[in-house]
């Protein structure tokens, strides 16, 4: 793909993105984020992510992210519309999915540090897994940590060092 962010939305959405995911996919991640309740956090977190990580920025944008959900909801659906985003976009094989909730043993994104992924999961299993499992593990690799809660969204990046925390509002 070699359009902009408009474009790359387009295809893994049908839609065009709104003026705070293009300013997400243009500018990175601000210290501060006020997202209209109702808003699809999930695409705002995400593509713009994905686009700087595959297309604009590769080298710095984190290679992992971490989409956090709350305890008690539906990891699935997310998992699942990414998937579907990846697959519009051609780009499924570029990038690793992967569904950290319940009996689900999915151990892929621990065995290829090296690879872009999106780790998908609720606060409790997915923070059980994926930072007691990074922690345990020799590589050190720099994560993005999304957390999509009522009324809130949160990240984290990290690169070894101690993670640099961002909270995004929503608007009133």
């Amino acid at each position: 793909m070699t359009g902009g962010f408009e474009e790359f939305f387009q295809a893994a959405t049908g839609r065009t993105p709104d003026a705070v995911q293009a300013a997400i996919a243009a500018e990175g991640l601000p210290a501060e984020l006020r997202i209209p309740i109702g808003a699809d956090t999930t695409a705002t977190a995400v593509l713009p992510w994905l686009f700087r990580r595959l297309v604009c920025a590769p080298e710095s944008t984190p290679r992992r992210l971490v989409y956090v959900l709350p305890a008690h909801s539906l990891p699935e659906q997310a998992f699942a519309r990414i998937g579907g985003w990846l697959d519009g976009l051609g780009r499924a094989g570029e990038v690793g999915v992967h569904l950290l909730a319940g009996a689900v043993r999915d151990g892929g994104w621990l065995r290829h540090p090296e690879r872009t992924a999106i780790l998908v999961g609720t606060h409790d299993l997915l923070l059980s897994r994926a930072v007691t499992s990074c922690a345990r593990s020799r590589w050190t690799s720099c994560v993005q940590c999304w957390t999509a809660r009522p009324g809130c969204v949160t990240g984290a990046m990290a690169s070894g060092a101690a993670p640099q925390l961002r909270t995004w509002r929503p608007a009133c």
